[in-house]
């Protein structure tokens, strides 16, 4: 025959008599939800609300972690990413792509490939002509080419700066619920 227990209700205090097999309850009284809990000597009854509560304080720090993580995991890409496509000065500090700088670059070869283009015509020029069509050549390759670039690391850098403001904003609204 299993051993019966008197215990109060946490909620209201009314007496309850439970069996030592026995390991939720509901009280006749208030209607509260218990957990009986069986020690070597004693017995009583804790609300769940009070777990149910404890259980969304520990969701919402497990949030707030996750999302802490993911802000550093983010940045350490960022930076991985930087180090892998930016050039360094000798100070250490990142260079990055400006598309004014290769337009007046590309710029700068076109017109220099056109004057030669145009000097080659001369008479006696020689070779010159040759390396008029290669100024061109280069100046319209760093117009197109170095001008996507800037433009794909900008565009990338844009999209983590956004993903970064979500989470720091994220991490704002769960650090004040908590």
């Amino acid at each position: 025959m299993p051993r019966i227990s008197k215990v109060c209700c946490q909620g209201c205090g009314s007496p309850l008599s439970v069996d030592e097999d026995t390991r939720y309850v509901t009280c006749n009284h208030c209607g509260s939800s218990l957990e009986v809990i069986h020690g070597e000597s004693t017995t009583h009854t804790r609300l769940l609300e009070q777990l149910q509560n404890t259980t969304e304080q520990l969701t919402q720090q497990v949030r707030l972690l996750t999302l802490q993580n993911d802000l550093a995991r983010l940045d350490k890409e960022w930076d991985r990413f930087r180090e892998s496509v930016l050039p360094r000065l000798p100070d250490g500090t990142f260079v990055e792509p400006s598309s004014a700088d290769w337009t007046t670059f590309g710029m700068t070869a076109v017109v220099v490939g056109a004057i030669a283009g145009l000097v080659a015509f001369l008479p006696g020029a020689g070779a010159i002509g040759l390396f008029g069509v290669i100024g061109i050549a280069v100046g319209v390759g760093c117009l197109t080419r170095d001008n996507r670039s800037a433009a794909d690391f900008h565009q990338t850098k844009a999209r983590y700066l956004s993903r970064r403001e979500q989470l720091r904003r994220a991490i704002e609204r769960d650090a004040r619920a908590a």
